[in-house]
């Protein structure tokens, strides 16, 4: 008796499962959804590369000299109680 209704349960969550990813995707036949209205940009944003550069810079100075925090260190000593 148990085993029946786990499989009723099982087969009906597959069944609803299955349904509800069919309606919802674009197999169901609603196609791709397009906006009403288009977006667009005008231009192209101008990049400053020497800022960029400048930044990078900067970056790799607090890396290799170690001013940023990194993780916590571990004890390499055993932790044994005395």
């Amino acid at each position: 008796m148990g085993r029946t209704l786990l499989r009723l349960v099982l087969v009906v969550v597959l069944l609803v499962g299955i349904v509800a990813f069919f309606s919802s995707s674009r197999w169901a036949g609603s196609g791709p959804r397009i906006p009403d209205s288009p977006v667009g940009t005008t231009g192209t944003p101008e990049i400053n590369t020497e800022r960029a550069r400048e930044a990078g810079a900067e970056l790799g100075e607090k890396l290799g000299g170690g001013s940023l925090p990194g993780p916590p260190r571990r004890s390499t000593r055993s932790q044994t109680p005395a």
